[in-house]
């Protein structure tokens, strides 16, 4: 599986799982007990993250 891009948004790491067609993301965090990502954030603007390196 690719390497997700990891930017902060409110404080908190997250991984972005896609990016829209208007350039919105879709962020999600790796949870115990969960295959792949769980989604927490739709629609975030990519102006409102940070990105991690």
């Amino acid at each position: 599986m690719a390497e997700l891009k990891k930017v902060i948004y409110h404080g908190k790491p997250y991984e972005v799982w896609n990016i829209s067609s208007k350039g919105k993301l879709t962020l999600g965090e790796r949870r115990k007990g969960y295959y792949g990502l769980f989604i927490v954030h739709y629609g975030v603007k990519a102006e409102k993250v940070e990105e991690l390196s």
